[in-house]
């Protein structure tokens, strides 16, 4: 929606990059181009962005993503926290300077930890930023040069759910700018916190606490790909008769998903998945499908909708094998 990316610009704008600027989106690229995609792509062109697949940052891709960035000479680079983080773990390990014309850092979809912010702004030498918000409750807050997170105050209505003795809740949003269906009090499943202080950068836009998110995981292909959990989740968005899903690499090579269906699911459209993930991971990864009437949750009770056991390993080698 248009408020939405005013909302974006003017953050954009507190680190002096006006709309129009250059930019990198470290973001993700589906399978199938559609006629709604070479829009966005020309969309793209005309707003001077440049994207980078965030489904694929394995040790091929990578070198390619770093030299496009630094070949486009961006004054924002804007992604998923995780695949960000890895571009510029990248950057560090290889002694890459980072695009002197780059102002900010803006980070999205994902908790951004305090490792990562340092090694971000390390690796390009500039402001990092959250930008926070969900799908479907769509922006909410944005990060200032102060340190302060900002609340959409125009355009959404942040409240916290049965907040604790320390404020701390589930965060619900009001998405009040959509005329043809707004969004009441959507539960988003994160914990947070408002913050009632004053910010040093004087603006008087309300401010929450960082949130607390869920770290998703990257999955490793038998073939040495490394891909944004984003991508597998990309396939199960779409799959209309899956009502919730759970997707767990155990091994290398070896992939289960959880499936909760509307319906039993018919041979066709479970070899329909099958095939969707076979372009996505390669043929070499086994792909197991589990079908049941809830998903499985982790020990500590929270959901995570992707996890990797064998992951954070491969790219931590992936990036020390280049030091």
């Amino acid at each position: 929606m248009g408020i939405q990316e005013a909302a974006r610009f003017r953050a954009h704008r507190w680190y002096g990059v006006d709309p129009g600027a250059r930019e990198v989106l470290v973001w993700g690229s589906p399978l199938e181009i559609t006629g709604q995609d070479r829009v966005r792509r020309l969309r793209d062109f005309l707003m001077n962005s440049r994207m980078l697949d965030a489904f694929d940052m394995g040790a091929a891709t990578l070198p390619r993503h770093a030299r496009a960035t630094v070949r486009y000479r961006p004054s924002l680079i804007y992604g998923y926290a995780n695949a960000v983080y890895l571009l510029a773990r990248y950057f560090q390990v290889e002694r890459i300077p980072g695009p002197r014309e780059l102002r900010v850092v803006f980070t999205t979809a994902e908790p951004l930890h305090a490792f990562q912010r340092e090694t971000i702004r390390a690796a390009f030498g500039c402001h990092v930023a959250e930008e926070y918000g969900c799908r479907d409750g769509g922006l909410a807050a944005f990060e200032c040069p102060e340190g302060g997170l900002h609340t959409f105050a125009e355009g959404s209505y942040l409240e916290i759910k049965d907040p604790d003795t320390a404020g701390r809740g589930e965060i619900v949003l009001t998405c009040i700018d959509s005329l043809a269906f707004p969004t009441i009090r959507y539960r988003t499943g994160d914990i947070g916190s408002l913050d009632p202080t004053p910010c040093a950068c004087g603006r008087g836009l309300p401010k929450i606490r960082p949130v607390e998110g869920r770290l998703l995981d990257f999955v490793v292909t038998p073939e040495g790909r490394v891909l944004h959990p984003t991508s597998v989740m990309h396939i199960l968005r779409e799959i209309a008769v899956v009502r919730e899903s759970r997707v767990v690499q155990e091994e290398l090579g070896r992939l289960v998903v959880h499936l909760v269906p509307v319906r039993p699911m018919t041979r066709a459209e479970i070899d329909d998945l099958q095939g969707k993930f076979r372009i996505l991971l390669g043929a070499q990864m086994r792909v197991e499908f589990v079908h049941g009437t809830e998903l499985p949750r982790v020990p500590s009770g929270k959901f995570r909708p992707v996890e990797s056991r064998v992951g954070r390993d491969v790219v931590e080698q992936l990036l020390s094998a280049r030091s």
